[in-house]
């Protein structure tokens, strides 16, 4: 029922509380496509070599602070706990590295 009263085909002036089409043929244009790259909640991922890995840029970013971190040899809270976070981000792709956070 839920269904059919969400989905039913749009009568136009005949509607009992008027409400716009379902499937917006714009937002189908431009993001219901099929891709072999894509950048998906800040991860690259390669659907035809089944590969997800992290951009460029945030690579060079995540890179740069780790080694500024070891060769200072201490960190602000701030800049742990936000490599900490960013570590455990990768948990999602990598969960053999969740050993290795403790």
């Amino acid at each position: 029922m839920a269904l059919h009263l969400q989905f039913r085909p749009n009568r136009g002036e005949e509607e009992p509380k008027p409400h716009g089409k379902m499937a917006s043929m714009r937002k189908l244009k431009t993001e219901a496509y099929l891709a072999e790259v894509m950048d998906l909640l800040g991860w690259c991922i390669k659907t035809r070599a089944f590969t997800v890995a992290l951009p460029n840029e945030k690579y060079t970013a995540w890179r740069h602070q780790i080694k500024e971190m070891i060769t200072m040899n201490k960190a602000p809270n701030k800049e742990l706990s936000q490599l900490v976070s960013r570590l455990n981000h990768v948990h999602f792709i990598i969960p053999s590295s969740q050993h290795f956070m403790n």
